[in-house]
Formats: C-alpha cells, structure tokens, sequence
C-alpha cells in the first residue's frame, strides 16, 4: 500500500512553489497600483440618502468585504464586517459546476467526494441562506453538494471565526451559500446529463419561474455512483515498554454502488411589498449497497503467524429524508429593517444490514474453523424541528441584530449483532453484549444580539453575545438507564475593521466557540462499529471551548484581489478520544479497541493564509491559497506534546478562448492533521475540465478527476497502548462526460428598481430559494 509516511511528492511541491509564485505576483501588484482615496464603504457616510431615490445606484455590499466585493443595485445593505463573501457569479464555470466545485475554489475550504467539508483542516457547520440544512448533514451532504447546481449560489460567506449569531456546531467555522435572490419574469431551466468510466451516471436538473408576486424554484438528482478501491490496515497492541504483542495486517478491495433520489422545491409569494411567504419541500433518498473482500493475519510477538483468513462482508445501507418548512419575511420601515419567522420540521429514516463470512485457514482457537459467518443490522428514526426568528434593524448609522433559535430532536436508535455461526448450522443467536437501544430527546434554546457601530471614517466595529441551553434526555431501553445533561453556556465575539482605502482593509476578529459531544457521545453502552472497534459514550462529557483569534489585510480592485491572514485557536477541555484494548466481545479471539471520549487536554493551532484571486490578460482565471499552520495538541495516552507543521495548498487555474471554449485545472492538498492519538492524511485531489459551447444553450463537458493516480486517505493512531493505521483508496483516474442544455431566455438579474436584499446575519442575505 505504500509508505503514509513519506515526504511531500514531487507534485504537491510544484504545486506549492506555483502558488507561492502567483501569491507574490500579487503581492507586487499592489505595490505597482496607484491607490485611489475614495470615501471607504464601511466607514459612516458624510450624508444620508433616500435609497427611494437611489434605487438604481450602485453600492458595494461589502457583507464581509471579502476578498470579492459583490455589486448590488438598489436600496443600500446593512453591510456586515464578520465573514468573508466570495462572488460565485464571477466564476466562469458556475453555469456547469457543482456547489462540491464550488466550495473547492474557495481559499482554505476543502470539500472531498465523501461530503467532508474543512476550513483549514477544521470542520465546518454548512449553512443554506443563514440556515441549518437537512442536505448539509450527515450522509446527505455529499449527495446534496454534487447534486446542487453552483449556478443557483450567488455568494459563499465565510466565517473562519463565527460571531455570536451563529451557533456551536462546526469547530472550524460556517459555510453559508447564499442562493441567488431573484430572475427575468417567465422560466428558466437547465438539464444536465454526465456518464463515468466506471460506469456511473447522474441526471440533474434545476427550473425556475417567476411571474407577478409568485416565485418558484426547484432542482433535482437521479444519480447512480461507482466507487471501487483498495484498503489496507494494520493493528498492534504495545505491551509497556512499547513493543507488540499482538499485530492484525489486513488487506482488500471494496465495491460500492450508490442510487440517490433527491427533489428540492420553494414557492415564494410576495403578499404585499413588505411581506412574502416561502414554502419549502425537499425529500432525499440514498440507497447504497458495498461489498468487499479481503484477506487478515494475525502475529505474535515472535512475528509469528497464528491465524489467517480470508473475509467477505455484503452491507445494505438505506436512508430516507424529508423536510417541509415555511417563513415568514417581513421588510420594515427603516433602511435594511427584516423581520424573519421560520420554521422547518425533518423526518430522517435510516437502516443498515451487514453480513460477514470469515474463511480460517490457520486458527489457535478451535471454533475458528471453515466458514464462520456473523450479521449486523441497525436502524434510526429522527424527527427535528427548528423554529428561529431574526430581526435585524438600524439606529442612525448602527445596526442591531437579534434573534432566537429553539432546536427539538427526538430520536430512536436500536443495533444488534449475530454471534459467530457456521452457516446452515442452525438459527443465529444475537449477541445481548452488543444489543443496544437507545432513546433521546434533545432541545436546543439559543438567543443572540450583535450591534455594529462605524467610529469615525475608518473604524467599524461590531460585538455580540449568544446564549446557548442544552436540555439532553436519554434512556437505555435494555438497562434502563436515563441520563439528564443541563447547561448554558455564554459565547461572545468581536469584530473591528479598519478601512484604508476602497480597496484596502484590515481586520482583526475574537470569537469564543463550542463544540458539543454529540448525543452517541453520551450513550454509556457499548456500540459495534466493526468486528475490530467498539464505542463507549460517557454521561459526564462537557462542550470543548475554543478562543479563536484573527487579523487580516486585505487588498482588492477590480481584476485581482489578494489577502494575508494570520490567526490562532486555542482549545481546552478538549473531546479526545481515548483507545483501549479489551476482549474480544464476539469470542472469536479478534483484537478489539474500545474507545471513548474523554474533556482531556489542549490544542493550539496558529497559522498564515495567503490567497490570490485574478484575472490575467482577460483569458486567465487564477485562485492560488497556501495556508501554513501548527498544531501542539496535549491528549491522554499519548506521551508529552504532539506536533505538526502542515503546509495545504489549492490552485485553481482557467483559461477562456475567444469562442468561449474553456480549460480548467483543480489543485488541493489539504495536508496532515492531528486527531489526538496520531493524524490524519487526507487525500491529494486534482481535475482537469474542458467545456465547449455547441449551440449557445448546450454545452459539452470533458473531465477527468485524479488524472495523476489514485486517491488515498489514511489515518495514523499511535499511542502508550496502541499502534494502527489504515489506508484507503480510490480507483483512479475516473473521466467524464456531460451534456448540459439550458432553457428559456432569461438571465438572472435583479429586476429594474427592485431593492436587493441585505445581509442580514444568518436568517438573510437573500430570500430562500432552496433546501433552507
């Protein structure tokens, strides 16, 4: 399988050194630019304005003055000084991208085939229009960001560092695609079809119709998706002095064939010109079958060979989610004045059935002979509902921002596993060791307010506070034992900006964070997660806390931007997991690790992003980031301070000929990060994509992913007992054709004279068109 450890290839030091090189191209932009002294956009305006009069003057709605201001025309936003936006509408490839491509060009952001979504090497909490979204979570959110047309995202808002109005979920941040707001009367609609080399195929579609006060917007995905890859693990136990008295090897190939159904849909009706209603339906359907086979030894201290077989497992995993939802928008009096009421109720269904056959060749126990075949099954019924308010108003030149969120979930979860059986001996027997049903109910209350306030010409600052209460109920149905978490806790932040120029800034941001144990966290019974893993929950786990810490400069004009940031989180009551052996509950004579989650130890990371976005020659695109941090983590089991200097790099490069064919090329590598018993490696990614225009409505796309070699990830865990990793691959390259044919013939626009919504804190932004 190769050596995990080995140095930065060739490539990724080419591509670093590239981005390097286009990062101090445009650094010495800057410094050849003559800069022009406007009045800033955030600083506190000379003079009011009717925006009735001013309707269709241009303002710069600098919601984070990220590093690609938006142009809006109409009534001037309450500009916000907490997240960075960057304009997707400027994306050459959004008409035929997904919002998966389209979170891969933004600085820092890294989101892989599995759904996995990282800021810096952080988990990110996605949000749609400011809010919480079944499609973003879970095993949906891969689905969902391949089935999502980038078309449909007018910006994505970046919180490295969440104010006090958004909640505690991601530890990294908050991701919110903001959709588009508004399009030409009639319809508009796109087609997209896309055939794979390994056989897979996907069907997506998206419509729209605006008419009068009546908006409807839809999008949808018939998908069948192939993975096929290779995985190999190893496994020691470590005696005290370190060595390994027990070593598992194991290698294999998987298959995986996965049918999703997805349909998501809005109708939004304007009652009158301050108030609209939206009604929101989506359901998603992920039915995956997997099988694999692989081959295990087992060594003794010696290194000796005491057992070996051969293992087939066939999985069967379905998952069933529906959302209906509806709001309330209502525009005051006062310039940027939204009152914002919303509720959505989720209905998640899920179930998965395993079986196993392991064939023994060699085996010190006695019942380890021929085929001895094990089941598991578990399944999971979820119903969350979230009902939220947001007000948002302005004092003069200030802004207030204010709103509560309470969050109910109500859960049932049951699994249960066979104990080893020759088949056709006779009726399996469950294993009562590793039966588990549990039952919870969860409710989340949170309030916040945020005020912003301009101080001077050059000064805008911006602090808040949010309250959050967490009321945690559980029961074990087998033992009977309940569990009862209650706490609040206070999350403040603060923000300041200080302008410049029009194209110069700085900023300098505080929040303070929480991330929760999760509610299987908490469950004090022993869960199977595989014949070699079990987990144990503990009832007295607490939120980790981080202070998160940053400072930018940021520089844009009208062909290029580019930014330097600096920041640091510091974490404690850190959730590590803690590994242990333990016997083997299935009395097969398998090594088995017990791990559980423990508010022990510390983390600091500190670390520099760079970021280069711009157009050269009006024929090159270009968006080079590298982000350069260190980790020190103190976690139990582990002896003294674990370190790492991780070094992560994306590239993005398209070239537009004059009969508007294009080329694009996709570069990331998130790098190396700590998980508090070793690191995780995630996988290198890279694209390349041709598209050209048939007709003026159809477009073909070529691509390839992986074009170099196949995708590995692997995780490394090394502590005082156990010593493991475990590598996982993908076949590569996988190449791909599509026809994507639009219909109608509007483009979206804003509508002559009509206001553009504000940014408003995490309710707003834009009217919700979709999954919200």
């Amino acid at each position: 399988m190769g050596d995990i450890r080995q140095p930065v290839t060739g490539l990724r030091k080419a591509a670093w050194l590239t981005s390097v090189a286009l990062l101090a191209f445009g650094l010495g932009g800057h410094a050849m630019a003559q800069t022009s002294q406007p009045a800033p956009p955030d600083a506190k305006p000379a003079a009011k304005t009717d925006p009735a009069k001013k309707s269709d003057d241009k303002a710069t709605d600098d919601k984070s003055g990220g590093d690609n201001p938006v142009i809006v025309t109409g009534e001037k936003p309450l500009n916000r000084i907490d997240r960075q936006v960057y304009d997707n509408t400027k994306d050459p490839d959004s008409k035929t991208a997904t919002a998966a491509d389209a979170l891969n060009k933004v600085p820092g952001v890294s989101a892989d085939n599995q759904g996995n979504v990282t800021l810096r090497g952080n988990n990110v909490q996605i949000l749609i229009n400011g809010k919480p979204s079944p499609l973003m979570q879970g095993d949906n959110r891969a689905a969902a960001l391949q089935a999502m047309p980038s078309s449909m995202i007018s910006s994505i808002e970046v919180s490295s560092n969440p104010g006090s109005q958004y909640g505690s979920e991601g530890s990294g941040g908050v991701i919110n695609l903001v959709t588009r707001t508004s399009g030409p009367p009639g319809y508009l609609a796109n087609l997209t079809g896309q055939v794979m080399s390994n056989g897979g195929a996907t069907l997506n579609g998206f419509a729209q119709y605006n008419q009068g006060k009546l908006s409807a917007t839809g999008f949808g995905m018939l998908g069948d998706q192939k993975r096929n890859g290779g995985f190999g693990s190893s496994l020691s136990q470590l005696d005290s002095s370190g060595h390994p008295t027990r070593t598992t090897q194991g290698n294999g190939e998987s298959r995986s064939d996965t049918h999703i159904v997805l349909t998501n849909g809005n109708i939004d009706y304007m009652l009158n010109t301050q108030d609209s209603l939206t009604g929101q339906l989506n359901y998603m359907r992920i039915d995956n079958a997997s099988d694999y086979t692989g081959n295990s030894a087992v060594y003794d201290a010696a290194g000796s060979n005491t057992e070996r077989y051969t293992g087939v497992s066939a999985s069967h995993y379905l998952s069933d989610s529906t959302t209906l939802g509806t709001s309330w928008n209502h525009k005051g009096a006062k310039p940027g004045e939204t009152l914002k009421v919303d509720y959505r109720l989720t209905r998640v269904l899920t179930g998965l059935t395993s079986d196993t056959t392991n064939t023994y060749s060699l085996s010190n126990i006695p019942s380890n002979s021929g085929p001895r075949a094990s089941g598991f099954l578990s399944g999971s019924a979820q119903t969350t509902g979230i009902f939220s308010t947001d007000y948002n108003t302005s004092f003069g030149d200030d802004q207030l921002t204010t709103g509560v969120q309470i969050t109910h979930d109500d859960v049932k979860s049951h699994s249960q596993v066979t104990l080893p059986y020759t088949p056709g001996s006779g009726t399996p027997v469950t294993n009562s060791a590793l039966t588990n049903a549990y039952v919870y109910t969860q409710t989340l209350s949170a309030a916040y307010v945020t005020w912003q306030k301009a101080l001077g010409q050059h000064w805008t600052v911006l602090g808040g506070v949010r309250s959050e209460t967490l009321d945690f109920n559980s029961t074990q149905v087998q033992t009977g034992t309940t569990v009862h978490v209650r706490y609040t806790k206070l999350n403040p932040s603060f923000f300041a900006t200080y302008i410049i120029s029009q194209e110069a800034k700085i900023r300098f941001n505080y929040s303070h964070r929480l991330q929760r144990p999760t509610p299987q966290d908490l469950n004090p019974s022993v869960v199977y997660q595989g014949s070699t893993a079990v987990t144990v929950g503990s009832t007295s786990l607490k939120p980790q806390e981080t202070d998160s810490f940053e400072a930018a400069y940021e520089y844009g004009r009208k062909d290029f931007s580019w930014s330097l940031r600096g920041y640091h989180l510091q974490s404690y009551k850190v959730l590590n997991p803690v590994s242990s052996f333990i016997a083997d509950p299935q009395n097969a004579g398998n090594q088995v690790v017990l791990t559980t989650r423990r508010n022990d130890g510390t983390s600091n990371q500190t670390g520099v992003q760079a970021n280069f976005t711009g157009v050269l020659n009006k024929k090159w695109r270009v968006n080079a980031t590298t982000n350069v941090y260190e980790v020190h983590m103190v976690a139990p089991n582990v002896p003294g301070r674990q370190s790492q200097l991780t070094v992560a790099t994306q590239l993005n490069l398209t070239y537009t000929a004059a009969n508007k064919d294009a080329w694009s090329v996709r570069f990331n590598d998130p790098g190396r990060t700590l998980t508090g018993e070793g690191y995780r490696l995630s996988p290198v990614s890279s694209a390349l994509t041709y598209s050209h225009d048939l007709n003026g409505s159809t477009k073909l796309i070529v691509a390839v992913q992986e074009p170099l070699r196949a995708t590995k990830s692997a995780s490394v865990r090394h502590t005082s007992f156990v010593d493991s990793w475990n590598i996982n691959s993908q076949q590569a390259p996988t190449f791909y054709i599509s026809l994507s044919r639009r219909f109608g013939s509007g483009v979206y626009a804003p509508p002559k004279n009509t206001p553009a919504q504000p940014a408003n804190g995490p309710g707003s932004g834009s009217s919700v068109r979709y999954g919200s």
